[in-house]
């Protein structure tokens, strides 16, 4: 059953802010910067969960805080060199590790629980199921543009997300039957 977000997390959320293509040098939302260089993918934090006590299991059967994302494109998204944050004055708190893609229209879910040896899908720190921020941001070689962002997300719920509906959309919803590494509907 989705749930309206509160007033408070309507308000938090409204600092989020969609895909960016910095770099750009109009005012045109197909300019992806200079010649010559490819375009970023449209991905999106997608659905995040700050206190997961038993909804979804990592591979060792912990159940640490996560994050999805959607890759909104018609091609495949490579994330290599990209940065996840909880900390959106900090862009340099977790680097994607090299390889790492999602397909055109898919989704990759990442763990956050400070436990980096576990795999490339663990970053190096936790959500605050309090509130806090949340970012995405592209890679060094791009002067790290914001690619999505959420300030102060406001207090969660065990095992409740916060999810985009429809996916990529700008408007989310307190979600008590969360789909990591799916689509959210709507």
């Amino acid at each position: 059953m989705k749930q309206t977000v509160t007033v408070a997390a309507l308000m938090a959320l409204a600092a989020c802010s969609g895909p960016a293509k910095e770099g750009s040098t109009t005012d045109d939302p197909l300019d992806t910067g200079p010649p010559g260089v490819e375009p970023l993918a449209d991905v999106y934090i997608n659905e995040f969960m700050a206190s997961n006590t038993m909804t979804h299991p990592d591979e060792s059967g912990a159940f640490p805080d996560w994050v999805e994302l959607y890759n909104a494109s018609d091609f495949e998204a490579d994330l290599s060199g990209w940065w996840l944050t909880d900390d959106n004055t900090n862009v340099f708190k977790w680097q994607i590790p090299d390889g790492v893609t999602i397909p055109a229209g898919g989704f990759w879910v990442v763990f956050c629980d400070s436990d980096v040896e576990q795999g490339d899908n663990h970053a190096s720190f936790q959500l605050d199921a309090a509130g806090e921020d949340l970012g995405l941001y592209g890679p060094n070689v791009r002067d790290n543009p914001e690619i999505d962002a959420i300030d102060a997300y406001g207090q969660q719920l065990p095992d409740v997300s916060l999810a985009r509906s429809p996916d990529g959309s700008p408007t989310f919803v307190a979600d008590d039957t969360p789909t990591p590494g799916a689509s959210n509907g709507g």
